[in-house]
């Protein structure tokens, strides 16, 4: 079943607390390249937790701008957003690139926090290539970077992405031990969503040895400490994973309250996909104990919300599902009207991915163009400065010749007189 996938705990970037908060429209209408770049540092922490197209539009508009104005730090900050995205995009290695890019700039200027998250995002590409054992690297990486940072917590930043790593490897005495640490940290310096993204992943170990009571105790923790913190999306994924525990118990009744649960608080945030996504579960849920019709009715409400928002996936997910239900019942007649809408939508979402490559290699065309003449540009000046430098050198030696020729005429003219004497 498809949800019983669904653990979502997301890789962590940083746990720099930012006391301004920033939107779209204060980015685009910042006063200086500078500014921006500044703005886009709050806007990557937060688009990176729930909208990651953002991130893309975000990273090309400060990388155009970045190398139209031949601002390194605005270049460094835009190949770090382009990165984190595409490790997301499932283009680990190009995204990997991007974050070296920028993690050679944060070194050069001695900024040891941003390259502490830059490290820690290298790591979580290969993490998202499922690569874990070159992640731990550089993670480690990040840890060491982060002794040299001014921020406190950076020098623990990238523990829990490790306790990842080493859970993904089976060695879980080794995950529960790092993460037991990090959740000292996180509570230390009060970071409570970063705590309750501890608690969810030491929840993750318990269940994968079968011990599904303190995993839901863990689970349940962790998205009380959610609701406290105002994530509310956290703990939405947190009720789902409260769910696919009582599953694992033939808990029944448990899926479908900690599912609705999920989708009360995804309804008070307006998030349209998890919405759909919920719904969908819970239409899971319905098919799962055989009630087909309540299953059919959640179903359309998943389609329904996904149609409405221009989801392809989530309506091609919910609209196969409710083909496979109407295909049960042996009512092919629904179920081929349906398969009509199903071919069309997966057109329209070839179509759209069709476009989408088209527009990213057309504005990687674009940025590797600018980025080729400030190149050249940054050449041509480093060029200019050599010859200004050897010409004033070589005014400097005229110089200082001279000078000896006239000490010299002076130290002739003055010594005829004292052999005289």
């Amino acid at each position: 079943m498809k949800w019983l996938t669904i653990a979502s705990i997301f890789l962590v970037f940083s746990l720099f607390s930012q006391e301004q908060k920033f939107n779209y429209s204060d980015f685009e209408n910042a006063k200086d390249i500078d500014s921006k770049t500044k703005i886009s540092l709050v806007l990557w922490n937060e688009y990176l937790r729930g909208s990651i197209d953002s991130l893309k539009i975000l990273s090309n508009e400060l990388l155009t701008e970045g190398l139209e104005k031949k601002s390194y730090f605005a270049i460094a900050s835009g190949k770090r957003a382009q990165g984190s995205f595409l490790i997301r995009d499932g283009k680990g290695l190009k995204g990997i690139q991007a974050l070296k890019e920028a993690k050679y700039y944060f070194e050069k200027i001695g900024d040891y926090t941003l390259l502490t998250e830059t490290l820690s995002e290298i790591g979580n590409g290969y993490n998202l290539m499922g690569e874990p054992k070159n992640a731990i690297v550089w993670y480690n990486k990040s840890i060491a970077a982060g002794q040299k940072s001014e921020d406190p917590t950076s020098v623990f930043l990238a523990e829990i992405n490790i306790a990842k790593s080493y859970t993904d490897l089976n060695q879980l005495d080794k995950a529960e031990k790092i993460i037991l640490h990090y959740i000292k940290q996180t509570q230390k310096y009060k970071k409570i969503e970063s705590e309750a993204n501890a608690w969810t992943r030491l929840g993750i170990v318990y269940q994968l040895r079968g011990d599904n009571k303190l995993a839901s105790k863990y689970f349940l923790k962790s998205t009380f400490l959610n609701v406290k913190a105002g994530s509310k999306i956290q703990a939405s994924h947190g009720y789902n994973n409260l769910a696919i525990v009582c599953f694992g118990e033939n808990d029944l009744e448990g899926v479908l309250l900690n599912f609705e649960k999920a989708l009360k608080l995804r309804l008070e945030c307006h998030n349209w996909k998890a919405i759909s996504e919920s719904y969908f579960n819970i239409g899971e849920y319905y098919l799962e104990v055989k009630n087909h019709s309540k299953a059919i009715e959640y179903y359309n409400k998943s389609l329904d919300v996904a149609s409405k928002k221009g989801l392809l996936v989530e309506k091609m997910d919910a609209l196969d599902a409710i083909i496979k239900v109407y295909k049960s019942k042996k009512d092919f007649v629904k179920a081929f009207q349906l398969m009509e809408e199903y071919l069309k939508v997966k057109s329209l979402l070839l179509e759209r991915d069709k476009m989408e490559a088209i527009n990213a290699s057309e504005m990687d065309l674009i940025l590797q163009e600018k980025e080729q003449k400030l190149i050249q540009s940054t050449r041509e000046s480093e060029l200019f400065e050599k010859m200004k430098k050897q010409k004033t050198n070589m005014y400097l030696l005229i110089g200082g010749f001279c000078v000896l020729f006239i000490v010299f005429i002076g130290f002739l003219f003055y010594k005829k007189p004292i052999n005289n004497v």
